[in-house]
């Protein structure tokens, strides 16, 4: 094993990653070789998806990359076929593509841009986890684990559709839990908070206290999140320990979302 490569939980295993070219994705890539798994990274952006299989491969495992966009079914079938014929088989799959789409207000909203959030950040989740719970139940072992994201149990003004999209992935996790239980599948979601992606700096600058005083000031620990907190939730969330754990979904949001918080959603 090349230096780097700090346990073997994961030997020989596959796990795939959507939305793994940057953010919480590419961390949990890493993450997943880290841990002495074979790493399938799936996105749009190929020059980034391949520099993440390239720093997967330098802590040790095999990893690959195939370009998919998981909003068209003919995609997805053809990124997990393409994915069993080069490993031969799927153990974990961190269905983690998504978009913020567009916030604003519902009353001058359009309908093709709820239509856009919801096809990838909920159509792209119940593509990608039907195709991975195919391969799983066959064999009678895996575990699946989806972004959710605190705005599904919170709010922002303008975040109608992102949110909307978010609560159905909870509801799908819970409900694709009670059904594939009995073939020996998992299925959890992981609801991050304020977390540094690239995503969230399109809406905020992490180093200016000033602007993001209201949303440190709703979160208990007083920070934010780094993609790699979030990225070992999800490895422990797909590895046999946490064997007798499914249809959860698990907070990581330094307390913004514990019930009772009189913080939360305060300037």
């Amino acid at each position: 094993m090349k230096q780097g490569a700090t346990t073997t939980r994961f030997n020989g295993e596959v796990a795939l990653v959507t939305g793994g070219t940057s953010g919480i994705g590419r961390a949990t890539a890493l993450a997943f070789a880290r841990a002495g798994a074979r790493v399938v990274v799936t996105g749009r952006r190929r020059e980034e998806g391949r520099a993440v299989v390239d720093a997967c491969q330098a802590l040790g495992p095999e990893a690959a990359f195939f370009a998919a966009d998981v909003q068209e079914e003919r995609e997805v079938e053809r990124l997990f076929g393409d994915a069993l014929a080069r490993f031969g088989r799927l153990d974990a799959a961190f269905l983690n593509a998504g978009t913020e789409g567009v916030f604003g207000p519902l009353l001058t909203a359009e309908a093709v841009e709820f239509d856009r959030t919801v096809a990838t950040n909920l159509r792209g989740v119940w593509l990608t986890l039907r195709a991975a719970a195919r391969i799983m139940a066959e064999r009678r072992h895996g575990a699946i684990v989806t972004t959710s994201s605190w705005l599904a149990v919170g709010a922002f003004a303008g975040s109608t559709a992102y949110s909307a999209s978010k609560g159905g992935v909870d509801a799908l996790v819970r409900a694709a839990a009670v059904e594939l239980a009995e073939s020996g599948v998992r299925v959890n979601s992981v609801q991050p908070g304020y977390i540094v992606t690239e995503m969230f700096r399109r809406f905020l600058d992490p180093e200016d206290r000033v602007t993001g005083a209201p949303f440190l000031h709703a979160t208990p620990m007083r920070r934010y999140g780094a993609p790699e907190e979030i990225a070992r939730a999800v490895v422990w969330l797909c590895s046999d320990e946490s064997s007798y754990v499914t249809g959860q979904t698990l907070a990581i949001d330094g307390g913004l979302t514990v019930p009772g918080n009189r913080t939360a959603f305060v300037a």
